[in-house]
């Protein structure tokens, strides 16, 4: 039924922004199967890490902002070096979009080793946070004694440890033909604890399908080493980012005419519909463009009406110059 090979999606969020490309992405959901041992002389700890800036898991990847899970399975990591550890429950992330900001872990270890761990913790969390000192302003740690009556035993524990440092979190690859985009990357988003499994939301990004493949057996690799079901579902193509169409040549020059300004032609690290009708419709061409939005998808959602005037008028006279 779509006959045109020409569309103007209307969801850039940039005035005097012309995009033509996106990533795609999928959730990929892992089960890491856990048992439990009982505990008999050992103490147990809380150990909370918060105040991180986190972010979208997209668009604010390549600002290098700490992800919690990943820094205090870093401290978890420093403690098996030195001490008997078995982890209780691990927790930390809310949404498979977002970069975590905060994080929970509970530990046993033992009680002759319960104050020199807590100087192990100490001491890797100021590391940390003078590792991530230029992004991460606010970032807080806690340590509490609880009391529980089992934890997971060795194997479960290595394995989760294992299992979290080797997923990546992060940029990826850069794109070869827009300067600054991010190509690939990688979330490691949400950890949580649940009565047979500890389940780990991973989210892969990339405008290239067959880099967002092997991104994808990368994960499942990891996962196969320590014997974990995984999950990839909600799958969305990208559109590689094409800047020699027609249809970019005359919206440019358009909009250069009303605004008297060179449009920036840019690509997102997130998703757009393009990338979905691109892949169903061979050949199209396509931009993305729109007035000034800011704070998207938050309760601060706002347009900037100037800068809807502005986009409807070069709009209006492109459909103008194109009616003609």
């Amino acid at each position: 039924w779509l006959k045109s090979k020409k569309m103007i999606n209307l969801d850039s969020e940039e005035t005097n922004n012309i995009c033509v490309g996106c990533a795609g992405g999928a959730r990929i959901t892992i089960e890491v199967p856990i048992e439990y041992e009982e505990l008999k002389n050992q103490a147990v700890m809380e150990i909370m890490i918060k105040g991180l800036r986190g972010g979208h898991s997209g668009a604010d990847i390549h600002l290098q902002r700490s992800n919690a899970i990943k820094e205090l399975n870093r401290a978890i990591g420093a403690i098996r070096e030195k001490a008997k550890v078995r982890i209780i429950e691990i927790n930390g992330g809310n949404k498979d979009n977002a970069i975590p900001r905060e994080a929970t872990v509970v530990i046993s270890v033992d009680k002759k080793d319960k104050e020199r761990v807590k100087e192990i913790i100490i001491k890797e969390f100021e590391e940390i946070i003078e590792d991530n000192k230029e992004v991460e302003g606010e970032m807080k740690i806690g340590i509490n004694e609880v009391k529980k009556d089992k934890a997971m035993n060795e194997k479960s524990t290595d394995n989760i440890i294992d299992l979290i440092n080797v997923l990546q979190h992060g940029v990826i690859r850069n794109s070869n033909t827009i300067k600054g985009l991010v190509e690939t990357s990688q979330c490691l988003a949400v950890v949580e604890t649940k009565e047979k499994e500890v389940m780990i939301k991973v989210t892969p990004r990339s405008s290239r399908a067959s880099v967002m493949k092997q991104t994808i057996r990368n994960i499942k690799s990891a996962c196969r080493m320590i014997d974990s079901k995984i999950e990839v579902s909600n799958e969305y193509p990208g559109w590689e980012p094409n800047k020699e169409t027609e249809l970019l040549k005359e919206f440019t020059k358009i909009n250069k005419e009303v605004t008297g300004e060179e449009p920036r032609i840019t690509a997102i690290h997130a998703g757009l519909e393009c990338g979905i009708i691109g892949e169903k419709h061979e050949g199209m061409e396509m931009i993305s463009v729109g007035p000034l939005i800011e704070n998207a998808h938050t309760p601060e959602e706002r347009v900037n009406i100037r800068t809807v005037e502005e986009f409807w008028k070069v709009l209006k006279k492109f459909l103008e110059r194109r009616d003609s």
